[in-house]
Order: structure tokens, then C-alpha cells, then sequence
């Protein structure tokens, strides 16, 4: 029996597993063939809506983290019911190409004849210190519930300080800080500020940091332009060219000298990826502390040759169009996951590989509230308008791995319980 493992159950792991069954349907009725999805959560989070848990300050705290965690994660149980897949949930404690055979924390030995890598990534630190005492990272759900927490937190302390003094004082400084203007910072840093402003605290400041020149380096300069006004109109302080040197337990030392205080930092700059994929041999790890692969997305060995066997898909892939590495975002992933099984089909075909042509030119940045931009090429969509699109997006993905009624279900269920927190 031919056996194809699929590390990592997010975007492209889903994608790929998914898309395997459909194409081999004839290999899975012979009992030919085994897909294993093996992840060490049970639950597939879609992280889109990670934000939206880590701001939802407008719904009441009773059962909180537990309705969160309901809300933005899907369970494989679901995903697969009735398919052809098998979940498994451990921890990966040791891969072996050359010996074809993956380790689970529990000690169970399993055996593959083509490996889809699609584990994930962690936040990358750049050795600047401070960061893993101090800063809390935007990964997982714990860490959104953890946040909206924080923010809690922040408020009711603010409204507990009665004397003029130091309620000037705590006005004055910024009080939580955003290290990273990327996608994934702007979100944030907007609905944290819409989070504010509806709770009536929009003088406790946020800070947006980016150490290279403009925030979001893949927006044109009229993109760019338009959320920059959006941010600011939140109330969100820009600061841009000020690489960060250290982060204590309060604040942000700047390389230019400036320090930042802040009663929360959270660090959404950068991605590596995990120690396992660095620890395992014959993989080809590249300067950018991601994996090489080809055009058909197979892992290169160190020495440049393909795995003929081995595919890696997501964040943890240095893929390059021009020169660039194309973004880390969900669209990519799925695409990738579709990549990847179409070729390992076509591998155990003996068929013809297609090579990867990623379409990336498109992505939505949400910009706090009903708002959000939309870019797909030249066409751009802002506002109320840009923000029901991805609606419909996160809508038509949860279609695509649940049953409909399920999918309805969950999409509402997300929709009641976050709108609450936001404004238009």
C-alpha cells in the first residue's frame, strides 16, 4: 500500500490533503493507497480570524477563551467526515527522509512513500533581544486570548485610576505597541484601536513599528496611502525606519535611541521556520531560514538535487518570483497545497509535473471595524465594500472544506459573535 503523510494541518496541508483524495479516488477504493494528515492540535484554526478573538472586547467573559476557541478552529473530525483521510493527532518529534519514516511524540514510528511538509512556521526573532521574556508572538489562539485579556486588562485598569496625575500620565504614553507592519501588524494594530474607540478608551495609544522604510512593503504607494489615513484616523502612531535594538518588559528600545513605553507588546514581524525542519537532515535550508524547493515544490537536498518524494508547501518555503519571496499568506498556501498534490498524483502516475505559477497578485487588508481594502491586480476596493469581500472569501473557504450546512453554521456563528466589536 502506497502511504502519503501530510505534515501540519493549516491552509495548504488541508488543501493538499483534500485535493489527493479527490484525484486518487480510484486508489483509495482499492485500498491501494493511505492519506495521513497528522497534526498536533485537533482543530484546524483559521487564523483570519485571530484578530478578530484577540479584539472582541464588546462580548462578555463568561466561558470567553472556550467560545473563542469554538469560533476560529474547525475540527478534523469534521473536515474529514466521510473522506478518505486519516487524522492523526501528535506531536512530530523526528523526521527521516532517506529512511522514509516520520516519529510522534508518543513514540509510534510511521512509515510514508511521499511526504507533504506543511508544518507552519514561528516567529523569527532576529536575535534582538528581549523578545521571547517580553513579547508576546501572534501564532496560535492562546496567544489572541491572552491578548484580548491584556487589552481587558489595560481598560479597567485606566478606569481605576482616579487621580488626575496619573490618569495624565497613563493617557500620555502609548500603551501598547506593535512591533511589524506587515499584513499581519496593520490588522492588528487597527483592531486593537477600533477595540478602544468602541469601549470609549481611545485615548490609550497604539503604536505601529516597522524597521524598514514604508509599512506594508507589498501595497503601491496610493495603497499604501489610503490604510495609513485609515490607521490614523483609528488613532494608530505610525513609526517607520526605526529597527528595533531591545524590548524589555515595558518597553521598546529603538536602534536610534527612542525608547517606547508600552503595557503590551506584541511582536508580528518576521517567520522562520521550526526547529524539527532544521534539525532534520538532507533538507536545504536557504538564507532566509526557509526551505528550498523546485518549481514543482519538492524539497531540494543540500547539495541542490530533488526529492523526488518530498513536498513543502506555506510559510516555510522560499519560493521567488523575481528575486522576491512571494508573501506568506492563506491564498498562497491553498494554492500550494493544490500544487503539491496535483504533482505527487502525477509522480505516482508517472506523469508529467506542472510547475507552480503562483497567483498572489491579490490580498485584503482589514483596517479595523467593516473596513478593509481589497487588491487584485490594478482593481482596488476599499471600505464597506472591501470588507464584504473578504466576508465572502473566508465564506466560500469554509464551503470548500465542510459540508454547506456545517459551513453556514460556523460562518454566522463567527459573524454574530465578532461583528459585536465592530464599527463601521
Amino acid at each position: 500500500m502506497t502511504k502519503i503523510i501530510i505534515l501540519g494541518g493549516g491552509f495548504g496541508g488541508i488543501r493538499a490533503a483534500l485535493d489527493l483524495e479527490k484525484q486518487l479516488q480510484k486508489q483509495l477504493k482499492s485500498e491501494q493507497l493511505e492519506i495521513i494528515l497528522i497534526d498536533k492540535s485537533g482543530s484546524h484554526l483559521f487564523t483570519p480570524l485571530l484578530y478578530e478573538t484577540a479584539t472582541a472586547c464588546s462580548v462578555k467573559d463568561d466561558r470567553f477563551a472556550l467560545r473563542l476557541r469554538k469560533t476560529v478552529s474547525v475540527t478534523y473530525a469534521d473536515i474529514f467526515a466521510g473522506r478518505k483521510i486519516k487524522f492523526i493527532q501528535a506531536e512530530i518529534t523526528e523526521i527521516g527522509l532517506d529512511s522514509k519514516t516520520v516519529l510522534t511524540g508518543g513514540g509510534a514510528r510511521l512509515n510514508f512513500d511521499y511526504l507533504i511538509l506543511a508544518c507552519g512556521s514561528r516567529a523569527a526573532d532576529f536575535g534582538i533581544r528581549g523578545i521571547g521574556d517580553y513579547a508576546v508572538k501572534f501564532k496560535t489562539v492562546g496567544d489572541a486570548v491572552f491578548i484580548n485579556q491584556k487589552l481587558r486588562e489595560i481598560m479597567r485598569e485606566k478606569k481605576e485610576q482616579l487621580q488626575p496625575q496619573s490618569r495624565e500620565f497613563f493617557a500620555a504614553r502609548p500603551q501598547v505597541l506593535i512591533c511589524g507592519a506587515g499584513l499581519t501588524g496593520v490588522e492588528l494594530a487597527a483592531e486593537i484601536a477600533s477595540c478602544f474607540k468602541k469601549a470609549g478608551e481611545g485615548r490609550i495609544g497604539v503604536n505601529l513599528i516597522e524597521a524598514g522604510p514604508k509599512i506594508l512593503p507589498m501595497a503601491s504607494d496610493t495603497e499604501r496611502a489610503i490604510i495609513a489615513g485609515r490607521l490614523t484616523k483609528l488613532g494608530v502612531a505610525i513609526v517607520e525606519n526605526s529597527p528595533i535594538d531591545e524590548i524589555g518588559p515595558d518597553f521598546v528600545q529603538l536602534q536610534n535611541g527612542q525608547k517606547i513605553n508600552g503595557a503590551l507588546i506584541v511582536w508580528a514581524a518576521g517567520i522562520q521556520i521550526e526547529e524539527l525542519l532544521k534539525k532534520t537532515a538532507g533538507l536545504n535550508v536557504t538564507e532566509n531560514g526557509r526551505l528550498a524547493v523546485d518549481e514543482f515544490l519538492r524539497c531540494r537536498r543540500p547539495d541542490g538535487q530533488i526529492r523526488q518524494n518530498v513536498f513543502a508547501v506555506g510559510d516555510i518555503i522560499d519560493f521567488q518570483v523575481q528575486g522576491k519571496l512571494i508573501p506568506a499568506m492563506a491564498l498562497t498556501a491553498i494554492e500550494q497545497g493544490q500544487s503539491a498534490a496535483r504533482n505527487a498524483a502525477r509522480t505516482m502516475a508517472d506523469k508529467k509535473l506542472k510547475t507552480y505559477k503562483p497567483f498572489y497578485n491579490i490580498w485584503i487588508a482589514p483596517v479595523g471595524g467593516k473596513y478593509a481594502l481589497f487588491h487584485l491586480g490594478r482593481i482596488k476596493i476599499k471600505g464597506l465594500l472591501g470588507w464584504l469581500i473578504r466576508e465572502m472569501v473566508h465564506l466560500r473557504y469554509l464551503f470548500s472544506i465542510l459540508p454547506a450546512k456545517k459551513a453556514l453554521r460556523l460562518y454566522l456563528s463567527d459573524l454574530i459573535l465578532f461583528t459585536k466589536n465592530d464599527g463601521v
